[in-house]
């Protein structure tokens, strides 16, 4: 049985070539065509520029629909970007928009060979591409720019040998137009993007040796995190941002540095059972980056029994780093408005910044604990043992080892080595003259 719709094309398609518009439609399509390209100046976003073209230029052509697609050639393909009729039912909206390998379909040739295809019966055409119905006929035009296919214009009619050359013509002058706008356009976008990744990279250069040099530049740890905080600042959104730290020996989890718009600083030097459930410490734990969401945090709460400790943040990023064999770190940013929210990139660039803090941080609390023993040390003037707050006497190397968790490793001086170097030729002579006499 035969349904109205295959009737409809079968009827279609015996019809002969649509006759050629009058001269009373040429010339007012020509007034159409020169309005468009006296506005054409005012368009210079890439997105205003096609979606006038599908919504004030082609419907006054007299044309069934239009589709534009852009190239991407970084992924060797053509996309739907703006359009007209079926595939257009609320505004600036591409209905379900298809993608196009450079080479498949009709659109996907003319993209690959930069030619206009007109196709006068799809039916017979192997290469047609069904979208959301079937056009019997098609139009497809290359917009070039600098000599590469930068999209397609795509036509479609409900009738066979619709497309005349005056039709073609049409087209062309339409992408000629536009080409031009388009490319300049995504030109400069390309350059303003690669202005921007120059710009954080210098941002991100300065920020590492700002990171280095606080080492010597803060007196002590609160300005040493002070200052961080503000350095990051520069590269991230931190109005609510801490770093934790964790001793796997005594398992305890201190928070050296915590600013926060919603909660109070959490127990310093806690014991880990009181943390076991937190997000922080979840992701000490794993040593991995995370970045989550508030939905994400519920479903974690569910899956792995975590507790919200305070205020549900609207988005999470935490970064651990290893200190040394038995402590570790993390450093984290959050926000509790839906207007700021960390990114896929945000978490690359805090993974990167936080392992080149690890080191930096790591020295400067060696040099701070050692600065903090400078005015309390009785030392013996002899032999340089240092006596504890129990009146023990311990090698100094033993001392400091403890106190500052600093390891030594021995050599020898300059100095000390040439007065060690003639000290042991003395002796060796003097064994000499004493082995002569016995002889």
């Amino acid at each position: 049985m035969t349904n109205l719709k295959d009737n409809q094309l079968k009827s279609n398609s015996n019809n002969s070539a649509i006759a050629e518009p009058s001269d009373a439609d040429k010339l007012r399509h020509f007034e159409y065509v020169q309005e468009f390209a006296n506005k054409l100046a005012e368009l210079d976003d890439v997105d205003e520029l096609i979606w006038y073209v599908c919504e004030k230029v082609i419907p006054n052509l007299d044309f069934d629909d239009c589709v534009i697609y852009l190239s991407d050639h970084s992924e060797n393909v053509i996309r739907q970007k703006a359009a007209w009729g079926i595939k257009n039912p609320t505004p600036r909206e591409v209905f379900n928009p298809i993608e196009l390998s450079i080479g498949e379909g009709i659109c996907g040739v003319v993209a690959e060979k930069g030619e206009i295809i007109t196709v006068n019966d799809t039916q017979s055409d192997k290469r047609y591409r069904l979208d959301l119905e079937q056009g019997l006929s098609e139009c497809a035009v290359p917009l070039f720019y600098e000599g590469e296919v930068i999209g397609v214009l795509d036509s479609e009619n409900s009738k066979v040998n619709y497309f005349s050359t005056y039709h073609e013509q049409l087209l062309t002058t339409i992408a000629a137009l536009i080409s031009n706008r388009i490319g300049e356009s995504l030109s400069m976008k390309k350059v303003a993007n690669t202005i921007e990744k120059l710009r954080s990279a210098e941002k991100l250069q300065k920020s590492l040796f700002e990171i280095a040099s606080l080492v010597h530049k803060s007196k002590d740890m609160q300005e040493f995190y002070e200052r961080l905080h503000r350095i990051i600042g520069e590269l991230l959104h931190v109005e609510n941002f801490f770093i934790a730290l964790y001793d796997e020996k005594s398992e305890v989890i201190s928070f050296p540095y915590f600013v926060d718009t919603e909660d109070e600083s959490p127990e310093d030097n806690a014991s880990i059972d009181s943390m076991k459930r937190s997000l922080t410490f979840h992701c000490l734990q794993n040593r991995k980056p995370a970045l989550f969401n508030d939905k994400n945090i519920v479903e974690m709460e569910k899956e792995f029994g975590l507790k919200v400790y305070g205020t549900l943040s609207k988005s999470w990023l935490g970064i651990p780093f290893i200190l040394d064999e038995n402590s570790s770190g993390i450093i984290v940013v959050q926000s509790y408005t839906d207007e700021i929210t960390y990114t896929e990139e945000d978490r690359v660039l805090f993974d990167f910044v936080a392992q080149n803090l690890a080191a930096t941080l790591n020295f400067k609390r060696s040099l701070y604990e050692l600065k903090s023993l400078k005015d309390i040390l009785p030392i013996c003037s002899y032999c340089y043992k240092i006596r504890d707050d129990k009146d023990s006497w311990e090698q100094m190397e033993s001392y400091i080892s403890t106190h500052a968790d600093t390891t030594f490793t021995h050599g020898v001086c300059p100095d000390c080595y040439e007065k060690a170097r003639k000290e042991l030729g003395l002796a060796i002579k003097k064994n000499k003259t004493k082995h002569e006499k016995h002889l």
